[in-house]
């Protein structure tokens, strides 16, 4: 559904990576603006995906955004201290959309 909003208002090229560990590779084929990740992700968790895209000198200052339905208060603190954004996957296109403008824009 969300892959299908995207395409139809032009705003932003999506390149889906289903595999966590083809992402670093993909990060350097597709060079995004923003990466956004499930917290729940086959292989590596996304939160663990996400601090080694942060830590990494190439992709530090890359704005991550992690879309999930079950973490916990203390979990998105955490998730905070990295700098990275935490949404509910509830979040409708047009509001996941506007949140990535803002990242683009502060970027």
């Amino acid at each position: 559904m969300m892959k299908t909003y995207f395409e139809r208002t032009g705003r932003h090229d999506l390149m889906p990576v289903a595999d966590p560990d083809l992402t670093m590779q993909a990060l350097e084929s597709f060079r995004p603006d923003v990466a956004i990740l499930d917290v729940v992700m086959p292989v590596t968790p996304g939160p663990e995906l996400a601090i080694a895209i942060r830590h990494s000198d190439r992709w530090s200052d890359l704005p991550v955004i992690m879309l999930t339905g079950l973490l916990s208060d203390l979990g998105r603190k955490g998730l905070a201290k990295e700098g990275l954004l935490y949404l509910a996957k509830t979040v409708s296109p047009k509001n996941l959309i506007h949140c990535i403008d803002r990242c683009v824009d502060c970027h």
